[in-house]
């Protein structure tokens, strides 16, 4: 599928081996392929040629999740974030990574400050209100009804019509 764009990266390097773009494209297309192994590679070499570039280091946490170096990715997306740190995706994309461990407390800090530079963004949204909707679980499941309620209220509010409304309406009874 990507072959044609791998073919036309290969030519560009080794034409010019120090071409940061075509290593970082090449990044991407093996990330799109499920070739992390082949995209770390790509991405170190774009970061090698070009050290202060904050979206290659979004791909590489990215790579490096998938990769389960869990330690690797949240360096990689603190490192775009000290280059920029109004970098919306490397927010978000922690975030999410926190969220994935159950590390609410950094994921509500990240999305927030992602909702901050791009209110916007949809899919940002649903996974800020799932931080809430989840912390709401975790407090329902230890009956503390008041922390849970007001932790669906929030997801609600972040992302009305989910699916906190039954609980809700149970923390209220309870």
């Amino acid at each position: 599928r990507y072959k044609d764009a791998v073919d036309i990266l290969k030519k560009i390097l080794n034409k010019n081996p120090d071409n940061e773009r075509a290593y970082f494209y090449a990044g991407i297309i093996r990330y799109y392929e499920k070739n992390y192994i082949s995209a770390r590679i790509n991405f170190d070499a774009a970061i090698k040629l070009k050290p202060n570039w904050s979206e290659c280091y979004n791909y590489l946490g990215k790579v490096l999740f998938e990769l389960n170096d869990i330690d690797g990715a949240i360096t990689n997306y603190k490192k775009a974030l000290a280059i920029d740190e109004k970098n919306s995706t490397a927010h978000y994309e922690l975030g999410k990574l926190y969220l994935s461990i159950k590390d609410f407390h950094n994921a509500v800090l990240q999305f927030t400050k992602a909702i901050y530079l791009d209110s916007g963004n949809e899919d940002l949204r649903r996974e800020f209100s799932q931080t809430f909707f989840l912390l709401g679980i975790e407090n329902y499941n230890k009956e503390d009804y008041q922390t849970a309620l007001s932790n669906f209220v929030k997801s609600n509010q972040i992302y009305p019509g989910n699916q906190t409304e039954l609980f809700i309406a149970k923390c209220r009874v309870k």
